[in-house]
């Protein structure tokens, strides 16, 4: 049984025991513990074109039997990630409260003709 209660960006990252790596790596390194094969996850952009996909690495995962997950409202990053994977890789059942999908990855663009102006400001 996963306890992801609770579980907001920072605190999972200070309980999980994983190596200090990239954060989208980090994210979905936990999800491969329990998880062997296949997609873990996908970065989809516009147009519904993949971006990135995380894939499964069958030398890290170390359980291989039946998972519980526990969420609720304060469940959020990383731990949703797991219990996403989880879900649609049919490793086991997410039970609890609903998330809220606070999972994002964001990207700051530039905008090159656009300059601030104080007659805009109010």
């Amino acid at each position: 049984m996963l306890d992801l209660r609770n579980k907001g960006p920072r605190s999972w990252y200070s309980t999980c025991a994983t190596p200090p790596v990239a954060r989208s790596a980090r994210e979905f390194a936990v999800a491969n513990l329990f998880i062997k094969d296949g997609t873990l996850a996908q970065t989809i952009g516009r147009e519904s074109k993949t971006l990135k996909t995380f894939a499964a690495d069958p030398k890290n995962a170390i359980f291989s039997g039946a998972v519980v997950a526990l969420v609720d409202n304060g469940t959020a990053g990383a731990a949703e990630i797991v219990a996403s994977a989880l879900l649609e890789r049919n490793r086991g059942q997410v039970v609890g409260e609903k998330s809220f999908g606070r999972v994002t990855e964001q990207q700051l663009f530039y905008l090159a003709r656009w300059r601030w102006s104080p007659a805009y400001d109010g």
